[in-house]
């Protein structure tokens, strides 16, 4: 819609239009990153104990591998018949247990665990950049600019943007790209929040949100706020998931 549309009032520069196809291809990558294996470790239909970093396989595992210790703490999944760690999480969508699962995305469909949890928030920045350098071209076109601090322009009128459709559908898709952008920053500001204390979604509304500070030592998982985010962006991943979803 913005080649088509804003792009025939011929006000955007050939360099501000491969930037912003630049930060959409590099969002649309991440994203295929994160459709990817989320980090599966159970499937209903599979019949081994994967751990991180091993795989054991059991004959006729069923409930009589299910002890009442595990059970009882949580440890077991019913429905993959599997042993699970304290960090893995069954999807109900999905069917799976997910390594690390923070949540599940019902925007793309895809559940956010271990193995695509970096793809996702870069995904989700890259995505915040283009949407919202979309949106500042496309009000500075149809509104009359300003220019800030011999540096910014912004737009600064906009009494004539519903003189006719064309460019009230421009102004109205601005506006929109607006408040997605805001609503997008919002959740990345949330994941780096939890990133930080070595949380996933699903574990901060386990132990309560109310408790999750940024520099809260008593979590179980955390080991520092510069650490955990170093472990995030650079710790290697185990790969040990299973591939094939029809097991």
């Amino acid at each position: 819609m913005f080649e088509y549309m804003v792009m025939a009032y011929r006000e955007v520069l050939f360099s501000e239009n491969f930037a912003l196809l630049l930060l959409i291809a590099v969002a649309l990558y991440f994203y295929s990153r994160v459709k990817g294996n989320p980090g599966i470790l159970g499937h209903p239909k599979q019949r081994q104990i994967k751990h991180k970093g091993e795989a054991t396989p059991k004959e006729g595992i069923g409930e009589d591998f299910q002890t009442s210790e595990n059970a009882s703490s949580g440890m077991w999944c019913n429905i993959c018949k599997i042993e699970k760690g304290q960090r893995v999480g069954h999807c109900r969508i999905c069917n799976v247990c997910i390594d690390e699962r923070d949540h599940h995305c019902v925007w793309i469909n895809q559940c956010i665990g271990a193995n695509n949890h970096r793809s996702f928030v870069l995904c989700l920045f890259f995505f915040i950049l283009a949407v919202s350098y979309g949106a500042h071209l496309t009000l500075t076109t149809v509104c009359i600019p300003e220019m800030y601090f011999d540096y910014f322009l912004l737009p600064a009128d906009c009494e004539y943007v519903y003189s006719d459709t064309h460019n009230s559908m421009c102004f109205v898709s601005g506006l929109l790209a607006v408040a997605i952008a805001i609503l997008a920053g919002i959740l990345l500001l949330q994941q780096i929040f939890l990133i930080s204390q070595n949380r996933t979604w699903l574990e901060a509304r386990h132990a309560g949100l109310a408790r999750c500070w940024l520099f809260n030592a008593k979590s179980i998982s955390s080991y520092g706020c510069w650490r955990n985010c170093w472990n995030f962006w650079f710790r290697a991943s185990s790969g040990n998931y299973i591939t094939n979803m029809d097991v």
